[in-house]
Formats: structure tokens, C-alpha cells, sequence
């Protein structure tokens, strides 16, 4: 969050039922390893394909893990050119 959002974003006033301040919204919303674990064994258990988008290269590195077959890159990732290189190094079939 702290990579993708200035603290002065994080700490502008949001009501939301997860308290009074963005941060409070995207920390509400946000999945965390434990969402996308049970999200991994869900799908695959299913035999569902699932993908995600990467804000950041940490992020994309922290994705890995899953052994996704694709990649997503958001419309507002569009200009972050590390992350791009990163995502196309995997050579996985990419939704933009």
C-alpha cells in the first residue's frame, strides 16, 4: 500500500465501514498472503485458472509464489517500466 499511495493519500479523511482514513479503507479491502493462499488452493482445487495484477515489483515477486499461468497488468501500471520488464522476463501470456 505504502508503495502505490503517498502518506498524504493514506491519511486523507474516507468514511468507510473499516474506520475515518483511506488507509483504513485499503487496509479493510486489501488481501493479504493468507487471502491469496486460500484463493491459490480454492482455484486449484477447482481446476480454476486465476490471475492478479501487480502494483509494484515486490508485488509481482510475491505472485510468483503461485506459479500463476498469467499475468494482468492494471491500466495505471501502464508507464512503470521495472515492472513491466519484470513481467515480461516471466514470458506468460499478459491481459493488459
Amino acid at each position: 500500500m505504502e508503495k502505490v499511495y503517498s502518506k498524504e493519500e493514506l491519511d486523507k479523511p474516507r468514511e468507510s465501514p473499516w474506520g475515518e482514513k483511506t488507509r483504513d479503507q485499503k487496509i479493510g479491502l486489501e488481501f493479504g498472503e493468507k487471502e491469496y493462499t486460500e484463493i491459490d488452493r480454492y482455484c486449484r482445487e477447482r481446476g480454476i485458472l486465476w490471475f492478479a495484477s501487480a502494483w509494484d515489483p515486490d508485488s509481482q515477486l510475491f505472485l510468483r509464489q503461485y506459479n500463476l499461468k498469467y499475468n494482468k497488468i492494471a491500466s495505471a501500471m501502464l508507464g512503470q517500466e521495472e515492472l513491466l520488464e519484470m513481467v515480461a522476463e516471466e514470458r506468460k501470456h499478459t491481459f493488459i
